[in-house]
């Protein structure tokens, strides 16, 4: 595993100074890898569903659940610490949902991969223009562009769910107590209460689809 740390080679008088901790990278092919490998995983996963008679749409959220959870949680852990996203873990939870969602096209529910689709184009759309406007980095952006892939297949109200679930966390336990410590212009790091939000409202369409 390689490491990342910032000001690794500076021998200045400053770099005695506390700096964020570094945080792990998985090695190139495992970055490289993991996007086609999960992709691939969640499309012969669908697709055996519906050979196998599963409910389909269940086993979808299921599946974008786990996605969502292994690699938030790195994700988040990163932002927390950093202040950012990383990209390829991004790309990698994009090509899984991408995967899901061709699985769902060839076994007969192109119907819901176009609504994730359509949800996905007006997520982008909405946080860009949040984006644009100010206080919503690049990295949010890209995040929930490709969360709602595989959320948005179970239409926009689990979207619009997730989103307000991540946004009541981020004030609940970012934004509020930020200001009671008086620290005004601190930045919320989101990707935590986004992989939160987007966790709950999966978890909120498991529960519909069973009942």
């Amino acid at each position: 595993m390689a490491t990342v740390s910032p000001d690794l080679h500076d021998t200045s008088p400053a770099a005695t100074d506390p700096a964020p901790a570094p945080y792990t990278v998985p090695p190139r092919t495992v970055r490289t890898l993991i996007g086609p490998g999960g992709a691939l995983a969640a499309l012969l996963g669908i697709t055996g569903a519906a050979v196998a008679g599963l409910p389909v749409l269940m086993v979808h959220a299921a599946l974008a659940l786990i996605a969502l959870a292994c690699l938030g949680i790195y994700m988040a852990r990163v932002d927390r610490a950093h202040r950012l996203i990383p990209n390829w873990a991004v790309a990698a939870l994009g090509a899984i949902n991408l995967g899901a969602a061709v699985g769902l096209l060839v076994t007969g529910y192109g119907a819901w991969a176009l609504q994730g689709l359509v949800v996905t184009v007006i997520a982008a759309v909405v946080l860009m223009v949040m984006h644009l406007i100010g206080g919503t980095g690049m990295g949010d952006v890209k995040l929930v562009t490709v969360a709602a892939l595989a959320i948005g297949v179970h239409g926009p109200g689990a979207w619009v769910l997730a989103i307000l679930a991540s946004y009541v966390l981020a004030a609940l336990f970012g934004a509020v107590p930020a200001l009671l410590r008086g620290q005004r212009k601190t930045r919320v790091p989101m990707a935590p209460h986004l992989v939160a939000g987007h966790v709950l409202a999966l978890l909120a369409v498991l529960g519909y689809l069973a009942s």
